[in-house]
């Protein structure tokens, strides 16, 4: 498979819910953290008559925004996104 131009295809980590100590249930905002590792990315795109290569790479771990599409890959699901999507790199 080869991604194209600045799209990201990335493999969501797991939400876990978070428990305290105690045994609490630890609540979270209304929209978790989404967090995983980078796929494939695409070499980039031009903008300007400039070519613009993409800064995420492989097994980056990423932040990432909601502004994604969930596709399935063989049976695993994953995230395609714009590189303008990445948050940031860990």
């Amino acid at each position: 498979m080869k991604v194209l131009f600045d799209n990201v295809l990335v493999i969501p980590d797991e939400e876990k819910e978070k428990i305290s100590e105690s045994g609490l249930y630890l609540g979270t905002r209304n929209e978790p953290v989404l967090t995983g590792t980078v796929y494939k990315a695409g070499e980039g795109t031009f903008n300007h008559g400039k070519w613009v290569h993409n800064e995420v790479k492989e097994n980056d771990k990423i932040q990432f925004g909601h502004d994604y599409q969930e596709v399935k890959i063989d049976g695993s699901k994953y995230y395609l996104m714009k590189q303008t999507n990445v948050v940031c790199i860990f």
